[in-house]
C-alpha cells in the first residue's frame, strides 16, 4: 500500500519520510499495510502513533493487513479495533501479539500464517471472526477468549500446541476440516451455540474437560490419534460422534448427555469409556467397533441405548439404569457383564464367544430397591455362554432362541405367570387355574383365537414393539423341553417342574394321536401331570369313595354293608391295612376282588404323584 504522498509503502519510506507520514497518525485512525513487509522496529514506530493515552493501548479504526508480512513481532496486545480487521494471507512470522485486543467489528485471517499467535483474552464482539484456511506453525493461544458472533476456523492448520481453555464461544463455532497435530485443549470452553467439529482431524491429545455444550454438537467423521478426553462434559443439545476414529482411549467419564447422542459407525482402536455417564435421551451405538475395553456406568438412560451392529473385541461392562437397551445383530468376542437397574432389554440376534452375563442391579448405591430388568428378546441369540441372574422374562419372546438347553438361569429368574382364580371349562365344568411360571409365547398362543378354553387373562400381543413370531403347542413343546434342563441344571427344580407341566401340556394339545391324547388328559386331570398333589389326593378320595358305593352294592355276597364300613375297607385296600374287620362279609364277589385290585394299584399310585408333586415343589 503506498503511503501518500510519497508513492511508496511503508517498508520503503526514509526515515525522515516515516517520521512526517507517521505524524499524520493518531488515535483511532484507519491502519493500512496491505501488501507491506515490515520489521519489528518500524512496525513499532507506526503503532506508536495510535497509541490512546486515555486507555494506555491502541486504538485503531479499520485494519487492513492483507497479503502484508511481518517479519519480526507484531504486538497488538490490549488493542481496541473498533472498525474491520482484514488479514487476508498476512504472514506473521514472528509472535503475533493479540492479547487483550477487542474487535468491535469484522476480523477476518483467512488464508494467514502465524508464528506465535497470542489471542489470550482478546474479545471479539463486533462481528463475524473468521480463521479460514490458517496456519499456525507454533502455539496457538485463545485461553479465556469470548466470541460474541459466529466464529469460523474451518480448514485451519494448528501444527502445535492449541489451547482455547475457558473461551467461550456465544454464537456457532465452526471447526470443520480443521487439523490440530499438538495438542488442542479445549478444557472450561463454553460452546452457546452450534460446535461444528466434523472432519476434524486431533493428531495428538484432544481435550475438551469441562466444556459446555449448549446447544448441537457435532464431531461427525472426525478423527482422535491419542487419547481422547471429552469428560466432565454437558451437552444440552444433540451431540454427533458418527464415523468418528479414536485411535487412542476415548475418555466420555462424567460426562452428561441432555439430549440424544450418536456414535454411528464410530471406531475405538483402544478403549471407550463412558464411566458415570448420564444418557438423558437416545444413545446410538448403530455398528460402532471397540478394539478395546467398553465400559459404560453408573449410568442413567432415559431414551433408548442402541447397539445395531455393535461390535466389541474386548470386553465390555455396562452398569445402568435404563430405559430401554436394544442390542440387535451385534458381536462380542470377549467377556460381557450387563447389571442392570430395571429397564426393557431387547438381545436379537446376537453372538457371545465368551462367557456372557445379565443380571439385575437389585439396590442402588442409596440402598433403594430397583425392579428386575425386564428382557423382552432373546430371538437369534446364541445362548451357548449367557448366563441370566435375576431377570423378569415374563414378557420375552424366547423362539429362535439358539442351543436354549445352554442358557444358564441363575437367582430369581420370573417367567409369566398364568391366570389364577375360577373359570368355567367348556363352559359347563367350575375350574380352577393353578398358578405356574410359563413362557410368553404360550400367553400369545392362549390369547389366540386358534387355543381352546378361555382366552382372557393372557397376554396379549399387542403388548410387543416387534414380531413375535409363530407360537404354536408344537414349537413350544420342544422350547420348554429345552428350557426345562436349564432349570434344572441351575438346582432350581420348582421352576423346572412348572416348564415340564408346561411341556405336557403344549404335547397333550399338539398330539394327533387319539390314544395318546386320552392317556395325556387322564394324567392332566387327576394328578396334573405328576405335579399337582391335590388334585392326585382329590383322586384318591374320588377313588376311595367311588369304590366304597361299588362295594356297597355288589362287592360282597350276601347282605349289603353300610356306607361308611365299606369305605373304611377302601381306605384299607390303599394303605395296605385293615380298617373294617368284624364289620363286613368276609367272601367278596368277583365284581369286589376287581374293586380291591384297583385299589391295591392304583391308590398308592395316586398317592405316590401326590408326593412326588410335593417334593418337586420343596427340592432345591
Amino acid at each position: 500500500m503506498q503511503v501518500a504522498p510519497y508513492g511508496r509503502c511503508w517498508a520503503h519510506l526514509s526515515a525522515e519520510e516515516l517520521q512526517q507520514a507517521v505524524s499524520t497518525l493518531e488515535p483511532g485512525d484507519d491502519l493500512d499495510l496491505r501488501g507491506t513487509t515490515l520489521r519489528e522496529r518500524r512496525l513499532t514506530r507506526i503503532l506508536g502513533a495510535f497509541h490512546d493515552h486515555n486507555s494506555r493501548g491502541l486504538l485503531i479504526g479499520n485494519a487492513s493487513f492483507e497479503n502484508s508480512q511481518f517479519e519480526g513481532s507484531a504486538s497488538f496486545g490490549s488493542a481496541v479495533f473498533n472498525g474491520e480487521v482484514r488479514s487476508f494471507e498476512a504472514k506473521f512470522k514472528g509472535k503475533a501479539d493479540f492479547y487483550a485486543a477487542k474487535f468491535n467489528s469484522y476480523a477476518g485471517f483467512n488464508n494467514a500464517e502465524f508464528g506465535y499467535a497470542d489471542f489470550e483474552k482478546a474479545e471479539f464482539s463486533g462481528g463475524v471472526v473468521s480463521f479460514k484456511y490458517v496456519k499456525f506453525h507454533e502455539t496457538a493461544e485463545f485461553t479465556d477468549t469470548k466470541f460474541s458472533h459466529r466464529v469460523e476456523f474451518t480448514g485451519a492448520d494448528f501444527q502445535d500446541w492449541a489451547p482455547f481453555s475457558g473461551a467461550r464461544f456465544i454464537q456457532e463455532a465452526r471447526f470443520g476440516g480443521v487439523q490440530f497435530r499438538g495438542i488442542a485443549s479445549f478444557q472450561r470452553t463454553d460452546f452457546s451455540d452450534l460446535a461444528d467439529f466434523g472432519c476434524t482431524e486431533f493428531a495428538s491429545e484432544a481435550d475438551f474437560t469441562g466444556a459446555r455444550f449448549s446447544d448441537e454438537t457435532r464431531f461427525g467423521a472426525s478423527k482422535f490419534g491419542d487419547n481422547a478426553w471429552i469428560t466432565d462434559c454437558t451437552f444440552s443439545g444433540k451431540a454427533g460422534f458418527s464415523e468418528a476414529r479414536f485411535s487412542g482411549g476415548a475418555w466420555f467419564s462424567k460426562t452428561r448427555f441432555k439430549g440424544d447422542v450418536t456414535f454411528a459407525h464410530a471406531k475405538f482402536d483402544s478403549d471407550a469409556i463412558f464411566d458415570n455417564v448420564d444418557f438423558g435421551g437416545d444413545a446410538e451405538f448403530s455398528e460402532v467397533e471397540v478394539k478395546g475395553m467398553t465400559r459404560v456406568g453408573p449410568s442413567t438412560i432415559g431414551g433408548e441405548f442402541a447397539l445395531y451392529g455393535f461390535n466389541a473385541s474386548g470386553t465390555v461392562e455396562i452398569n445402568a439404569a435404563p430405559n430401554r437397551i436394544t442390542c440387535k445383530r451385534a458381536n462380542f468376542a470377549d467377556r460381557v457383564f450387563l447389571s442392570l437397574a430395571g429397564g426393557n432389554l431387547w438381545l436379537t440376534d446376537s453372538k457371545f464367544a465368551a462367557p456372557a452375563s445379565i443380571e439385575s442391579s437389585l439396590r442402588s448405591e442409596t440402598g433403594a430397591d430397583w425392579g428386575l430388568v425386564q428382557v423382552r428378546s432373546l430371538r437369534g441369540t446364541d445362548a451357548e455362554h449367557l448366563t441370566l441372574t435375576d431377570v423378569d422374562l415374563g414378557h420375552c419372546i424366547l423362539s429362535g432362541l439358539r442351543r436354549p438347553e445352554q442358557l444358564r438361569l441363575a437367582g430369581r429368574c420370573v417367567f409369566a405367570p398364568t391366570p389364577r382364580g375360577w373359570y368355567w371349562r367348556s363352559r359347563v365344568v367350575p375350574w380352577w387355574w393353578t398358578a405356574r411360571g410359563a413362557l410368553f409365547e404360550e400367553h400369545l398362543w392362549r390369547a389366540s383365537p386358534d387355543s381352546p378354553g378361555p382366552h382372557t387373562g393372557w397376554a396379549s400381543p399387542q403388548s410387543m414393539d416387534e414380531e413375535t413370531g409363530e407360537a404354536t403347542p408344537e414349537r413350544l413343546e420342544v422350547l420348554y423341553r429345552q428350557l426345562r434342563s436349564s432349570l434344572e441344571g441351575a438346582s432350581n427344580e420348582p421352576g423346572a417342574a412348572d416348564f415340564y407341566y408346561g411341556e405336557m401340556e403344549m404335547r397333550r394339545r399338539a398330539s394327533r394321536n387319539k390314544s395318546e391324547r386320552w392317556l395325556l388328559s387322564g394324567y392332566w386331570l387327576i394328578s396334573g401331570y405328576g405335579l399337582r398333589g391335590s388334585r392326585a389326593l382329590f383322586s384318591v378320595v374320588a377313588l376311595i369313595f367311588l369304590a366304597a358305593l361299588v362295594l356297597q352294592r355288589t362287592g360282597f355276597a350276601g347282605s349289603m354293608p353300610g356306607y361308611l364300613y365299606c369305605a373304611l375297607y377302601a381306605t384299607g385296600s390303599v394303605l395296605s391295612i385293615s380298617l373294617a374287620n368284624g364289620h363286613l362279609p368276609t367272601v367278596l364277589t368277583v365284581w369286589g376282588d376287581v374293586i380291591r385290585i384297583v385299589l391295591r394299584i392304583g391308590g398308592p399310585v395316586l398317592l405316590g404323584l401326590a408326593a412326588f408333586a410335593v417334593r418337586g415343589r420343596l427340592k432345591r
